[in-house]
């Protein structure tokens, strides 16, 4: 994996124009695992991993029960993968 280091706002926004859409923010520690807030959640305080995909169905469900809420246009939680 690649590390890069950027050292003002001007650089990040030349670095970040040339990608897809997406960044991510990177972690403090090159060697701490790539994983969502979720997971580490899951990984720290749910020891049976076989209701870790019910818990996740579960906070989506959720998510998207409120999401109306936060967004300009709902419409979008029609386009999701099921």
């Amino acid at each position: 994996m690649e590390t890069i280091h950027i050292a003002d706002w001007n650089e990040f926004v030349a670095l970040t124009s040339e990608c897809d859409g997406w960044a991510f923010r990177g972690l403090q520690d090159v060697d701490w695992p790539l994983l969502s807030s979720l997971s580490r959640y899951l990984q720290n305080y749910v020891p049976d991993k076989s209701t870790w995909r019910l818990r996740e169905e579960r906070a989506f469900r959720i998510f998207r029960r409120k999401a109306h809420n936060y967004l300009p246009d709902a419409s979008v939680l029609d386009d999701d993968i099921r």
